[in-house]
């Protein structure tokens, strides 16, 4: 797909397997001291580079698709919730692939000096409402380290060179709208096809209106102070 990268940017090592149809898989280069470039080349998946991506850590394409991945480990998943960065991350994934998915690996609450078991279950419990919202938006997993994260991409892998991936027998919302801004804006909880519209038309991106979500209630659709506090939190915005 154009812009999914720049490869005026590239550093890489890229490696052929030579396999007839196997997948493009690009890693971030910014995924160097991770190792994750090293397990995915081991399990000869498919042509693999490392290079720079404008958006994912994991770029993967065969035939005429190509998905992204996003990989969050430990505290980085909720920091990037709390600055509001994934928020623009998951904009642009779904701007630049066919289909995206967000894996969050080894996460556990912070403990701090306050904390007891009760406010430890608030905190996974956010947490895990905060998983159900991103599954609505992307297609979120869990893992519980870099071994079962490849694992997991392996799969992944296997199934959009299958044809698969794309093969929905059942789709969890029924739309007739296919513009991704409207679809990701419309799955965040009392927004809807109509509000996500009024949304669009005022602010004209979704990165936009994220950063004005304050100014969302002035738009007189139904969307009050509690119910963007809700969304807020959702979004990790302050």
């Amino acid at each position: 797909m154009a812009g999914l990268q720049d490869t005026s940017m590239s550093t890489a090592i890229t490696y052929r397997s030579g396999r007839f149809k196997m997948p493009n898989i690009i890693v971030d280069i910014h995924e160097k001291d991770s190792g994750l470039f090293e397990d995915i080349f081991s399990r000869n998946m498919g042509d693999c580079t490392e290079e720079y991506l404008i958006s994912g850590d994991v770029s993967i394409s065969h035939n005429d698709k190509t998905i992204g991945i996003e990989i969050k480990r430990e505290a980085d998943f909720t920091n990037s919730l709390h600055s509001g960065r994934l928020s623009n991350q998951i904009v642009n994934m779904a701007e630049l692939f066919d289909m995206s998915f967000l894996i969050v690996e080894n996460w556990h609450p912070f403990l701090g000096d306050n904390d007891d078991e009760y406010t430890l279950a608030d905190k996974v419990r956010k947490h895990e409402l905060t998983i159900r919202t991103l599954n609505r938006r992307l297609i979120t997993y869990e893992t519980k380290n870099q071994n079962e994260t490849i694992d997991l991409i392996s799969e992944i892998i296997g199934d959009l060179t299958s044809g698969k991936l794309f093969r929905v027998k059942r789709k969890a919302v029924c739309i007739e709208i296919d513009t991704p801004s409207i679809v990701m804006l419309a799955s965040l909880p009392n927004v809807g096809i109509e509000r996500a519209t009024a949304i669009l038309n005022r602010f004209l991106t979704p990165l936009n209106a994220f950063s004005k979500i304050d100014e969302w209630e002035t738009l007189k659709i139904g969307l009050t102070a509690d119910r963007i506090d809700k969304i807020k939190e959702i979004l990790g915005s302050d």
